[in-house]
């Protein structure tokens, strides 16, 4: 009785250690977006976070902004092509312009954090092919369930979305 009671117990314990990895994810939680996320301090000289424009503050309900859900669902897949918005778990965006033409979107930064590491790989490759086909307007740092998209309207400002992208990747190692 007592080898068939150890040996349902072990039988537990195994099961359970095979389907645990499967269902856990490594990576980022909310708290990294706190950590990488653009400040007054990091925007560049003559920029400021933009002003929504009059249109868009039913969607967009603040600048910067951590998406909610109907913001998720609704502009994913206007960030990046194919786009899966139910792979993703939280969005941050900060939109930045010039100071003399605040309701622009001279760059833009969006920090994507994926539910699990399966979709975060399928997402970040997508994204990875939409930085490599706009190389002169696009960066992006990706890292685990994470990626950071930085983005520009102007070739001009692409210096400032490089300085951005290396502060972000010091701030994640």
């Amino acid at each position: 009785m007592k080898n068939k009671f150890f040996m349902i117990i072990n039988i537990f314990l195994f099961l359970f250690a095979l389907i645990l990895p499967l269902n856990s994810s490594s990576g980022y939680d909310k708290g990294v977006v706190e950590k990488i996320k653009i400040s007054e301090s990091d925007l560049p000289e003559g920029f400021i976070f933009g002003k929504i424009p009059n249109f868009a503050k039913s969607t967009l309900l603040a600048n910067p902004w951590n998406f909610d859900r109907n913001a998720i669902n609704k502009l994913t897949r206007n960030i990046y092509p194919d786009a899966e918005s139910s792979a993703v778990k939280d969005i941050h965006i900060s939109i930045i312009a010039k100071e003399s033409s605040p309701y622009n979107d001279d760059i833009v930064c969006f920090i994507i954090l994926f539910k699990d590491d399966t979709s975060s790989k399928k997402e970040i490759l997508k994204i990875e092919e939409f930085s490599r086909n706009n190389q002169d307007r696009v960066l992006t740092v990706s890292k685990d369930n994470l990626s950071v998209i930085l983005l520009v309207d102007e070739v001009n400002n692409f210096p400032y979305i490089t300085k951005m992208a290396k502060e972000i990747e010091d701030k994640l190692n």
